[in-house]
């Protein structure tokens, strides 16, 4: 069975000028830290083979984009424009659900690089924060509490219980409730 979760629930964190985390809100999209290894030459007169050699340099977190519903003049769109405005490395936090209500939490600080606003003419305004992280990330288990994937019913096949007397029937087809991206199962 996959593990596979959908990112219903993540939320993306900036810090606002009082240095106060605050949700940014309608996030549609997150890009989590990526980070890369440098590669620093280290070749020499003897180097075996005439082959260049490599050790591993200083890592990188790379960029992130934030896309997210435009609202004029919102907490958000203020936050967005002030951050880039300032140009003061943030601290930051994204929350990425696991469908069962505990969270994956990922912490560091970020410098905004672009703040992109879209107004078309027939669908949804929509706007993309980009930002560079920089230092070190810090990634750990969040809090209980976050979204839970709603429980669905569904009835299985070829179940078997136990009768009073202490008999054991086979059951053609039993009710049984299911939590989605969990397999775990309860009858009912």
């Amino acid at each position: 069975m996959t593990t596979a979760k959908i990112g219903y629930g993540a939320a993306f964190w900036l810090d606002n000028a009082a240095g106060t985390l605050t949700e940014l809100s309608e996030i549609t999209a997150i890009t989590l830290p990526n980070p890369t290894t440098a590669d620093v030459e280290a070749t020499h007169f003897k180097s075996a083979g005439r082959r260049r050699e490599y050790i591993a340099g200083l890592i990188e977190d790379g960029e992130g984009t934030f896309s997210m519903n435009y609202d004029p003049g919102s907490a958000t769109d203020i936050i967005c424009r002030a951050a880039q405005d300032d140009g003061i490395a943030r601290s930051y936090k994204i929350v990425v659900p696991d469908g069962t209500g505990v969270t994956w939490e990922i912490t560091g600080e970020c410098i905004v690089k672009g703040y992109e606003r879209q107004v078309p003419i027939d669908d949804r305004m929509m706007a993309t924060i980009t930002v560079r992280f920089t230092g070190d990330s810090t990634e750990a288990a969040g809090t209980a509490g976050g979204p839970r994937l709603p429980q669905t019913r569904l009835w299985r096949r070829g179940a078997t219980g136990l009768c009073s007397g202490g008999t054991t029937a086979r059951v053609r087809w039993q009710r049984v409730r299911v939590s989605i991206c969990s397999t775990r199962e309860a009858s009912t």
